[in-house]
C-alpha cells in the first residue's frame, strides 16, 4: 500500500514539474540562440543594412499560387528571394536563398547545389528542444552558407538590429526572410506562393487547407512593419491567407513601376 501512495505522489509530482521544465528548456535555448546571434551575425549580415534601399523585390514561397510564377518575366533590376523549394522556379535566378528545415542530405544538398556564385544563402538554426528537422551545425563549416540563429517561438518579438539579434520563428521560414528583407529597407517587396496553406506549387498531392498559425504570424508581422518599416510597401500576390492583409493584386505579372 505504501508502494502505491509514493508512486502516485511521483507521478504527480513530475506532472506539475514538466511544464516548468518546458519553459526553463525554453528560455536556455533562447539565451543560447542570443548569444550565438551576438556573435555569428555581425558576419552573416555585415553591410546588409539599408542595402536594398530603393529596390524592388520579389518573396518567393512554395505555396500552391507561385505556380502561376512559371511564366513571371524576370525583373533584371529587381532582387528575387527564395523560400526553401521555390528554386523549383526554373524561370528565376534567384539572389538569395533563405532555409531552416533539413529532411535529408540529398534534399538539403540541393539548397548547397543552387547558383553557388549568384546566389546569397542564408540557413537558420532553431531553437528547439527536439533536433529532429533541425539544420546540423556541422554545415557550417560550408563556405557557401552563412548562418543565422532562430528563437524559440515562445518568443514572438521580431528582430529589429538581425546584426546582433536572433529571429523571431512563428512557424516558418518566411517570417525569417521578411525580417532580413526590413532590415534592408527597399522600395517595394511583392509576396508570392505566401498562402499560408500545408499544399506546395511543386507537390500537387499535398492538402491546401489553412493554416490559422501562419496566418496569426503574418497579423503580427504586419503591426510590426507599421511601426517599424511604414515606409516600405507589401503587396501580395494572388493572395489566399494574406487576402486583405496587404494591398492585394491578382495578376501573374505585376507592374515593377508600381
Amino acid at each position: 500500500m505504501l508502494g502505491i501512495k509514493i508512486k502516485k505522489i511521483n507521478r504527480d509530482y513530475w506532472a506539475d514539474f514538466k511544464p516548468s521544465i518546458r519553459v526553463l528548456q525554453r528560455t536556455v535555448n533562447n539565451v543560447i540562440s542570443w548569444n550565438r546571434a551576438i556573435a555569428v551575425h555581425p558576419i552573416t549580415f555585415k553591410d546588409t543594412f539599408n542595402c536594398l534601399s530603393g529596390k524592388t523585390v520579389y518573396l518567393i514561397a512554395s505555396g500552391p499560387s507561385a505556380d502561376a510564377f512559371k511564366d513571371h518575366q524576370q525583373d533584371p533590376d529587381a532582387i528575387y528571394v527564395a523560400i526553401n523549394g521555390a528554386i523549383s522556379l526554373r524561370n528565376i535566378n534567384f539572389d538569395f536563398l533563405f532555409v531552416r528545415d533539413f529532411h535529408n542530405f540529398n534534399f538539403f544538398q540541393k539548397f548547397i547545389d543552387y547558383k553557388p556564385d549568384s546566389c546569397k544563402k542564408f540557413f537558420g538554426i532553431q531553437a528547439k528542444i527536439d533536433t529532429t528537422g533541425r539544420i546540423p551545425e556541422i554545415y557550417k563549416t560550408n563556405p557557401l552558407i552563412r548562418f543565422f540563429y532562430i528563437k524559440h517561438y515562445s518568443d514572438m518579438s521580431f528582430a529589429n538590429d538581425i546584426e546582433h539579434e536572433p529571429f523571431a520563428d512563428f512557424g516558418s521560414t518566411v517570417f525569417s526572410a521578411m525580417q532580413f528583407l526590413l532590415y534592408t529597407n527597399p522600395r517595394i517587396i511583392y509576396l508570392v506562393g505566401c498562402d499560408c496553406t500545408h499544399g506546395y506549387f511543386y507537390d500537387k498531392g499535398r492538402q491546401t487547407n489553412l493554416q490559422t498559425g501562419l496566418v496569426y504570424g503574418w497579423l503580427k508581422l504586419r503591426d510590426f512593419i507599421k511601426l517599424t518599416n511604414p515606409s516600405i510597401k507589401i503587396v501580395s500576390i494572388n493572395p489566399v491567407g494574406l487576402k486583405g492583409m496587404f494591398e492585394d493584386e491578382f495578376s501573374i505579372q505585376p507592374s515593377p513601376s508600381k
